[in-house]
């Protein structure tokens, strides 16, 4: 028996690869567990990179309304402005 091994309730168990002390059905489940383990993660990472991109799409179509909001905003702040500056030349003596 090499150093990987050790003997545990009368059976040889490799540590070098621990599924071969289960038994073939339970090895089997194990494998079952790895492999639905291995699906929900990569779901997770699709349904992250989901969000993440929807996020993104959010973000963008506020950043478009607020740039428009300012456009119009200052386009009217320079009316106002105008208008001030005319009144004043009214006014001057």
């Amino acid at each position: 028996m090499d150093r990987a091994s050790t003997i545990r309730t009368g059976l040889p168990i490799n540590l070098k690869d621990p599924l071969e002390a289960l038994r073939p059905l339970h090895r089997r489940a194990f494998i079952v567990i790895q492999v639905a383990n291995r699906n929900a993660e990569r779901a997770d990472r699709v349904e992250s990179a989901n969000v993440q991109e929807r996020l993104e799409q959010a973000f963008q179509t506020h950043l478009k309304r607020t740039g428009r909001s300012l456009a119009m905003n200052n386009d009217e702040v320079l009316t106002v402005a105008r208008l001030i500056r005319r009144r004043l030349r009214v006014q001057a003596p």
